[in-house]
């Protein structure tokens, strides 16, 4: 099965469409490898946000400060500041430890993820498919 064949998959795998606020929240739990996986959907059926936690894991087989890792968690541009980011980030991980990696330069992202109660440890990487950009890894 190819990579994007593979993530078809497990996003359709998503069910049980919940109501939190103002967005449709759709959750899983039976997706392969994944602890969870949450989707925000507007009233008019467009995704507008993702995001994506699981078992931690360190590229560099470093050893992990957390169990839990946000993989992924994205909201479109137009619905900043509209609390969908929240809602997402409270369905993958609510208020357990958990650690994830952050662009150090995206400064929206880092605000976010520091009202949420995560601090930079101080291990950086840079991804060879994208040498300009630093991840920092951040725990709470």
């Amino acid at each position: 099965m190819s990579p994007a064949t593979d993530y078809s998959t497990r996003r359709a795998s998503l069910c049980q469409l919940n109501i939190s606020g103002e967005f449709r929240v759709s959750r899983s739990d039976k997706s392969p490898g994944l602890t969870q996986s949450c989707d925000v959907v507007h009233g008019d059926g467009r995704i507008i946000g993702f995001a994506f936690a699981g078992p931690a894991v360190d590229p560099e087989a470093r050893e992990v400060p957390r169990e839990l890792q946000v993989y992924n968690l994205y909201v479109t541009a137009a619905h900043h500041g509209t609390g969908a980011g929240q809602a997402l980030l409270d369905a993958v991980i609510g208020a357990r430890p958990a650690m994830l990696w952050v662009a150090k330069a995206n400064p929206r992202a880092v605000a976010f993820y520091r009202r949420n109660g995560f601090e930079f440890d101080g291990t950086e990487q840079r991804d060879a498919a994208a040498p300009t950009i630093t991840d920092a890894r951040m725990v709470r």
